[in-house]
């Protein structure tokens, strides 16, 4: 299976392993690195991208091996959530502006003492806590995003309070 132009049945790096994970909806899966612990454990090795509840940075997490391919099974021990985070860059065409605009963000970010993790310009995704209350997190958020530089979108918006 090619998952982002690598074999995930080959993808493993000294204790560092590729686990898929399936996706209902339309990109059908997701890969991502984990440190592997031994009796088909791992810690979850940076930022899923889509999997948002579902897994998350420094989760403990069982896997099994179907066909050669690590298989996520289940969370053992939930640690973050992710959040996707999305921003209009100002000009596209222009890579030095849009680099600058990441630039921002990436400190703003970093600033906060959030773990993040980029894909594409326009598209990155935070790790949030789980053992912290949900309306907490969501008011972390929308602090996050209306102090932020550069505008951003969350992909998933808390709902905005009713007055």
């Amino acid at each position: 299976m090619d998952v982002h132009g690598m074999d995930v049945r080959e993808a493993k790096v000294g204790d560092h392993i590729k686990v898929h994970v399936v996706l209902d909806g339309q990109i059908g899966g997701e890969s991502f690195w984990a440190e592997e612990l031994g009796n088909h454990t791992a810690r979850v090795n940076n930022l899923p991208f889509f999997c948002d509840d579902l897994v998350g940075y420094n989760d403990i997490i069982r896997y099994e091996i179907e066909d050669g391919i690590r298989e996520f099974e289940e969370v053992l021990t939930s640690v973050t959530t992710s959040w996707g985070v999305m921003w209009e860059p100002t000009d596209k065409k222009d890579e030095e502006k849009v680099k600058e605009e990441w630039k921002q963000i990436a400190t703003h970010l970093r600033d906060n003492d959030v773990k993040y993790e980029s894909a594409y310009a326009g598209a990155f995704v935070i790790a949030l806590p789980t053992n912290v209350d949900r309306d907490k997190n969501v008011n972390w958020l929308k602090a996050l995003k209306y102090t932020c530089p550069i505008e951003l979108q969350l992909y998933t918006d808390p709902p905005e309070e009713e007055d």
